[in-house]
């Protein structure tokens, strides 16, 4: 499948691979739009999905290499949250099967986002989750700011999302964020043995209990999306952005200015 995205399907569950290994599986607008149409494939032929990521690590989040747009007065950023992005959450959270998120190694800013949106979260002891928005003159978006804050509470979203403090797989598991801790040799019959109960199970029962979870909050996260373009959008035009993605494409600590 173009847009760096493998598929899979096995006795009735669908596995879906971000494999771009060589940026970490760094997101793109294209595998974006890629993904969504693997979720759609997988919702109508499988009774559960599996996502996780190919090479070292889980998501690197949005690929910001060179051929990314450059923030600046002209750019808009929060346009890729609205046309690719936002949808690929929304469509995450629509899905009446179950979704497990598989992860390892470094989760960071959408990435973390995609981890969270599983039902099911199972993740390798060397996994670790990174938020790094700020340092980027940015705002946290594609939902991160609701799902840590939802998942943490506001304190411990804030040592993300303020002071780019990592949270560790076990941090996680203690702190009741993922599912299951499991060690990196044990991570795959951990989920294929989930996966395959969650496939013999009551598919309708399992849709209904996702819907009745997101309807105790719903409106939220789609509040939080919006607001999140918006933010984007202002900040991508700001002179710490600009300087935020310059120092990260240059691999140096940026200079900000607070302006």
């Amino acid at each position: 499948m173009p847009g760096h995205i493998h598929a899979d399907l096995t006795n009735d569950v669908a596995t879906l691979v971000l494999d771009d290994p060589a940026t970490l599986n760094g997101m793109t607008p294209a595998m974006a739009q890629a993904l969504i149409e693997a979720l759609d494939h997988a919702e109508e032929q499988a009774r559960v999905i599996v996502l996780r990521g190919a090479g070292r690590g889980f998501c690197s989040g949005a690929n910001l290499g060179d051929d990314a747009a450059t923030p600046g007065q002209d750019v808009d950023g929060g346009d890729v949250l609205e046309r690719h992005y936002n949808p690929l959450i929304r469509r995450i959270r629509a899905l009446r099967i179950p979704l497990v998120t598989q992860v390892h190694g470094p989760v960071v800013g959408l990435g973390v986002s995609l981890a969270l949106m599983g039902d099911v979260i199972v993740a390798s002891t060397d996994a670790y989750f990174l938020a790094p928005f700020a340092k980027l003159g940015l705002a946290p978006d594609s939902g991160a700011s609701f799902l840590l804050t939802r998942t943490l509470g506001r304190a411990g979203a804030m040592n993300m999302l303020l002071l780019g403090q990592r949270l560790s797989a076990a941090e996680a598991a203690e702190k009741g964020v993922i599912n299951r801790l499991m060690e990196p040799d044990q991570l795959q019959a951990a989920v294929d043995e989930i996966a395959r109960t969650l496939a013999a199970g009551p598919t309708l029962a399992f849709a209904a209990a996702k819907r009745l979870s997101w309807a105790a909050v719903e409106g939220a996260l789609d509040e939080d999306l919006d607001l999140q373009r918006r933010i984007q959008g202002e900040l991508s035009r700001s002179c710490d952005c600009v300087e935020g993605i310059a120092a990260f494409r240059e691999r140096r600590a940026p200079r900000f200015l607070g302006r």
